[in-house]
C-alpha cells in the first residue's frame, strides 16, 4: 500500500513537471497538457486515485496549496498599478462578478434543469479564475499593454471575492427567513472582511519586522514565508470560513507594496514553489474527473461552457468597461481570457458537501465544475493567443530587442538590427547618452533598466531577447538576472565581461553570468575599438553560391559573426558556447574587418551592406 503511494504521487510531480515541459517545447498553454496528463494517469490507467489516496486531506491540502499560490500571486501586485487600471479592474471585480453570478445561476438553471439554490451556488463558483489558470496563459500569450496586468490582477483578487460570495449564497440558502438571511449575510461578509484583511495584515506586519531586525537567518526567509502564510490561512478559516484566501492574497499585496525589507528573493522562490503546486493540483484535478458522472451530464454541460464563454464573460466585460478608457482591442482580449481553475474546483467540492444535506441535486456540482474547469481552459487556452495576436496585442514570434545602453556599441548593433526590422529599444542612465541616441533616431528610455519607471516606458510583450551592452559588467550581469524571469534565460544575453586574460569564469562567477554575445574576446571595449577603427556591422545574405562555407573561409580571421536573421525573420545570437548554422536565405550580421586586395567579392544573392552606426 505504502509503495502505490509512493508511485501515485511520483506519477503526480513527473506528469506534471513532464506536461510543463512539453507544452513549452509546443508553446501550448500548460494548463491543456496538465488535465490531459491528469487524465490519462487518473480516470484512463486508473494509476491515480486522489481521493483514495489522500482522503479528507484532500481538500486542505488543496486549500492550503491554493493559498501559497494566491499569496505568490498578490506579491506582483503593485498598489499603483492596481490604481492605474482603476476603473476597470474595479468594475470587472464589482458589476463583472454580478453579472457573471446572476447570468451564470440563472444559465444552470435553465440548461441543467436545477433547482435555484444548487444554480446560485453555481454561480458563485464560475465568477472564480485564479493565478492558477491566467498566469500560465498571460506567460504563453505575452500579451503588451495594460491588459495583461488588469488580467493578471483580477485572477488574483477575484478568488477571495468568489469564495466569500459562495459563503453568502450559502448562508441565505440556509436562512429561513429574510430577516436572518439578511443578517447572516451580513455577518459573513463583515467577519471574512475583518478575519482576512486584518490577519493578513497583521501576520504579514509580524513578518516584515522579523526580517528587517534580522530575526530571520537568510537561510530560512523562504521556508518561514511559507509557514507564516499558513498559519494566517488557518486563523482566518478558524474566524469565518473561506476567509483564509483573502487573508493570503492581503499579506502577500502588503508585503509586495512595502519599502521596509525586500522580497525578491522570497518572490522567485515562490514562483518555483508555484509551478510545483499548479502541476500537482492540475494533475489531480484531471485525476479525480468521474468520466461517468461527466457523461450524464453530456450535451447540458457542453452548452453551459458556450454560454459562459460566448455570452456571459463578453456581457460582464462590455458591463465592466462602458465608460472607461479600455480599447476595443482590450475589451477583446478581456473577454477571451476567463478560464476556471483549481479554485473553483475545490470551492465546489467543498459546498457540494455540504449543501447534500439541504438540496437533492447539489452533487451535480462538482462534476459540473470539473466540466466547466476543463472546458474554459481548453477553449480560451486555444483563442485567447490567436485573439490576441489579431487585434494586435501580442505577437507569435516578439521582435522587439531591449539593448541596455546607449553608448557606441550598443548604438551600432541597434543600428544594424533596426534596418532588418526589429524594433530596439536602448534604456541608459545618461541624459547626454540617450540625447545623442534619440537624435540618430533610435528609441530611448531614460532611466534605469531595473526600475519600475523603466518598465512604464518599455512594451514589455513586445520583448523577444535583451543585450546588456554597457562596459560595466555587473550593470549587464544585473540586467540579464532581472529580465530572465521574464523572458527567459536562452534570450537574455550580455557582452563578454571585461576582465581579459581569465576568460568568462576568472571575470565573473559562473553562475552569475548570462549568455555570452559574440566571443570571450569581442569584450566591450574590444567591440568599440574596432567600430572606432572603422570596422563596419555588415549585413551579408547567403545564397547558393556564396554559402556559410564560403563566407568563412573569406572572413576567416577577419570577421565575427554577430547575429543570423534567418530567412523567415528570426534573429539568432552568436555567443561563446553556441553558434547558428546558416544556410541559403538567411543572413549575417558580422563585424567585419578590412579586405585585403586580393579578397574577390562575394557571389552572394544580395552585395553586402554596410550598417555601421
Amino acid at each position: 500500500m505504502a509503495e502505490d503511494a509512493v508511485i501515485a504521487l511520483s506519477l503526480i510531480v513527473v506528469a506534471g513537471i513532464g506536461a510543463q515541459l512539453v507544452s513549452w517545447w509546443l508553446r501550448l498553454p500548460s494548463i491543456l497538457l496538465l488535465l490531459v496528463a491528469g487524465v490519462l494517469v487518473g480516470p484512463v490507467s486508473g494509476l491515480v486515485e486522489p481521493d483514495e489516496l489522500l482522503g479528507e486531506a484532500l481538500l486542505p491540502f488543496v486549500s492550503l496549496a491554493v493559498a501559497l499560490i494566491l499569496f505568490e500571486g498578490g506579491l506582483s501586485l503593485r498598489i499603483d498599478e492596481i490604481r492605474r487600471r482603476g476603473s476597470v479592474l474595479r468594475n470587472l471585480l464589482t458589476i463583472g462578478v454580478a453579472t457573471t453570478a446572476i447570468l451564470g445561476a440563472i444559465s444552470a438553471h435553465y440548461v441543467l434543469d436545477i433547482g435555484w439554490e444548487t444554480a446560485a451556488v453555481l454561480g458563485a463558483i464560475v465568477t472564480v479564475t485564479g493565478p492558477t489558470v491566467i498566469g500560465p496563459m498571460l506567460r504563453h500569450i505575452r500579451p503588451s499593454g495594460p491588459v495583461a496586468a488588469t488580467l493578471r490582477a483580477e485572477g488574483v483578487l477575484v478568488d477571495p471575492l468568489g469564495a466569500l460570495l459562495a459563503v453568502v449564497v450559502f448562508e441565505v440558502i440556509l436562512a429561513t427567513s429574510a430577516e436572518e438571511a439578511t443578517g447572516a449575510v451580513i455577518s459573513a461578509v463583515l467577519k471574512t472582511l475583518l478575519a482576512g484583511g486584518a490577519i493578513g495584515l497583521a501576520v504579514g506586519a509580524v513578518l516584515v519586522v522579523m526580517l528587517r531586525r534580522y530575526l530571520i537567518p537568510d537561510h530560512l526567509h523562504n521556508v518561514v514565508t511559507i509557514a507564516f502564510v499558513i498559519a494566517a490561512f488557518v486563523a482566518a478559516d478558524a474566524v469565518q470560513e473561506a476567509s483564509g484566501l483573502l487573508a493570503a492574497t492581503v499579506m502577500g499585496v502588503a508585503m509586495a507594496n512595502q519599502r521596509f525589507v525586500p522580497v525578491v528573493e522570497i518572490l522567485e522562490f515562490k514562483e518555483t514553489i508555484r509551478v510545483l503546486l499548479i502541476s500537482a493540483l492540475f494533475v489531480v484535478i484531471g485525476a479525480r474527473v468521474e468520466l461517468d458522472a461527466v457523461g450524464d451530464i453530456g450535451v447540458r454541460g457542453v452548452l453551459l461552457i458556450a454560454v459562459l464563454v460566448v455570452a456571459i464573460r463578453p456581457l460582464a466585460v462590455l458591463a465592466s468597461t462602458i465608460g472607461t478608457s479600455a480599447s476595443w482591442r482590450e475589451r477583446a482580449l478581456l473577454a477571451s481570457v476567463a478560464p476556471r481553475g483549481i479554485v473553483a474546483a475545490s470551492i465546489a467540492a467543498i459546498f457540494a458537501i455540504r449543501l447534500e444535506e439541504f438540496v437533492a441535486d447539489a452533487a451535480v456540482l462538482v462534476p459540473v465544475t470539473f466540466m466547466i474547469v476543463v472546458g474554459t481552459i481548453a477553449i480560451y487556452g486555444i483563442i485567447a493567443g490567436p485573439i490576441a495576436r489579431s487585434v494586435g496585442l501580442a505577437k507569435a514570434n516578439p521582435r522587439g530587442v531591449l539593448i541596455v545602453g546607449a553608448n557606441a556599441v550598443a548604438c551600432a548593433i541597434g543600428d544594424a538590427l533596426r534596418k532588418h526590422d526589429f524594433q530596439v529599444t536602448l534604456v541608459d542612465t545618461d541624459p547626454e547618452r540617450t540625447f545623442r541616441a534619440r537624435l540618430d533616431g533610435h528609441d530611448v528610455v531614460l532611466g534605469n533598466v531595473l526600475s519600475d519607471r523603466a518598465h512604464e516606458g518599455l512594451e514589455l510583450g513586445e520583448l523577444g531577447m535583451l543585450l546588456a551592452l554597457t562596459p560595466n559588467d555587473e550593470v549587464n550581469v544585473l540586467a540579464t538576472h532581472h529580465y530572465a524571469r521574464l523572458l527567459g534565460r536562452r534570450n537574455v544575453y550580455q557582452v563578454a565581461p571585461s576582465e581579459s586574460g581569465q576568460g568568462i569564469r576568472g571575470a565573473l562567477p559562473f553562475h552569475l553570468t548570462a549568455r555570452v554575445l559574440f566571443d570571450e574576446e569581442l569584450t566591450y571595449r574590444v567591440l568599440e575599438r574596432r567600430l572606432s577603427e572603422g570596422q563596419p556591422i555588415r549585413a551579408t545574405r547567403l545564397g547558393e553560391e556564396f554559402d556559410w562555407s564560403a563566407y568563412q573561409r573569406r572572413h576567416q580571421g577577419r570577421s565575427h559573426p554577430l547575429f543570423m536573421v534567418s530567412a523567415e525573420g528570426k534573429l539568432t545570437a552568436f555567443t561563446n558556447t553556441s553558434k547558428p548554422s546558416p544556410k541559403e536565405g538567411d543572413t549575417i550580421l558580422g563585424l567585419v574587418g578590412e579586405a585585403r586586395l586580393f579578397d574577390a567579392e562575394p557571389p552572394s544573392a544580395e552585395p553586402e551592406r554596410g550598417a555601421q552606426a
